[in-house]
Protein backbone atom coordinates (compact mmCIF):
# COMPACT_ATOMS: atom_id res chain seq x y z
CA UNK A 1 0.00 0.00 0.00
CA UNK A 2 1.02 3.51 -0.45
CA UNK A 3 1.19 6.29 2.61
CA UNK A 4 1.20 3.41 5.43
CA UNK A 5 -2.57 2.86 4.73
CA UNK A 6 -1.90 -1.34 3.72
CA UNK A 7 -2.92 -3.40 1.43
CA UNK A 8 -6.30 -5.50 1.21
CA UNK A 9 -4.97 -7.37 4.62
CA UNK A 10 -5.78 -3.44 6.32
CA UNK A 11 -2.21 -3.72 7.85
CA UNK A 12 0.57 -1.40 7.78
CA UNK A 13 2.54 -4.11 5.27
CA UNK A 14 1.60 -5.63 1.96
CA UNK A 15 4.06 -8.52 2.83
CA UNK A 16 6.91 -9.51 4.69
CA UNK A 17 10.38 -10.51 4.26
CA UNK A 18 12.72 -12.27 7.16
CA UNK A 19 16.50 -13.78 7.85
CA UNK A 20 16.38 -16.08 10.82
CA UNK A 21 15.00 -15.11 13.82
CA UNK A 22 14.20 -12.18 11.84
CA UNK A 23 11.77 -14.49 9.78
CA UNK A 24 10.25 -15.35 13.03
CA UNK A 25 9.36 -12.09 13.68
CA UNK A 26 8.12 -11.11 10.76
CA UNK A 27 5.55 -14.21 11.28
CA UNK A 28 4.50 -11.79 13.77
CA UNK A 29 3.20 -8.86 11.95
CA UNK A 30 -0.30 -8.47 11.81
CA UNK A 31 -2.30 -8.20 8.49
CA UNK A 32 0.43 -8.64 6.18
CA UNK A 33 -0.54 -10.67 2.86
CA UNK A 34 2.16 -12.60 1.72
CA UNK A 35 5.36 -13.79 3.66
CA UNK A 36 8.84 -14.47 2.47
CA UNK A 37 11.12 -16.63 4.70
CA UNK A 38 14.95 -17.06 4.61
CA UNK A 39 16.03 -19.41 6.75
CA UNK A 40 13.19 -19.39 9.09
CA UNK A 41 13.05 -20.39 12.49
CA UNK A 42 9.68 -20.79 14.21
CA UNK A 43 8.68 -18.38 16.63
CA UNK A 44 9.33 -19.14 20.27
CA UNK A 45 7.07 -20.86 21.75
CA UNK A 46 4.13 -18.91 23.49
CA UNK A 47 4.41 -16.11 20.39
CA UNK A 48 2.28 -15.88 17.24
CA UNK A 49 -0.52 -17.60 16.30
CA UNK A 50 -1.56 -19.99 18.41
CA UNK A 51 -5.53 -21.25 17.33
CA UNK A 52 -4.09 -24.54 15.75
CA UNK A 53 -4.70 -23.83 12.16
CA UNK A 54 -2.51 -23.73 9.34
CA UNK A 55 -1.35 -19.60 8.22
CA UNK A 56 -3.26 -19.08 4.58
CA UNK A 57 -1.23 -16.29 3.69
CA UNK A 58 0.86 -17.31 0.09
CA UNK A 59 4.33 -17.87 1.58
CA UNK A 60 8.05 -18.74 -0.25
CA UNK A 61 10.32 -20.56 2.20
CA UNK A 62 13.84 -21.13 1.03
CA UNK A 63 16.50 -22.81 3.14
CA UNK A 64 19.51 -24.90 2.65
CA UNK A 65 18.85 -28.54 3.48
CA UNK A 66 22.06 -29.00 4.85
CA UNK A 67 21.85 -26.10 6.95
CA UNK A 68 22.27 -27.08 11.00
CA UNK A 69 18.81 -25.81 11.78
CA UNK A 70 16.77 -27.23 8.32
CA UNK A 71 14.56 -29.45 10.40
CA UNK A 72 13.32 -25.91 12.51
CA UNK A 73 13.14 -24.54 8.63
CA UNK A 74 10.73 -27.16 7.55
CA UNK A 75 9.04 -27.13 10.53
CA UNK A 76 8.28 -23.60 10.23
CA UNK A 77 6.69 -24.05 6.51
CA UNK A 78 4.83 -26.99 7.65
CA UNK A 79 2.65 -24.34 9.66
CA UNK A 80 1.64 -22.83 6.11
CA UNK A 81 -1.31 -24.41 4.15
CA UNK A 82 0.40 -24.40 0.87
CA UNK A 83 4.02 -23.05 1.17
CA UNK A 84 6.35 -23.10 -1.61
CA UNK A 85 9.54 -24.46 -0.69
CA UNK A 86 12.92 -23.76 -2.20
Amino acid sequence: GEGGEGGEGGGAFDGVIGFSQGAAMALLVPGARWAVLLSAIPPPRGRGPSTGRRDARPSLHVYDAAEPHAHLCRRGGAAFEGPAVG
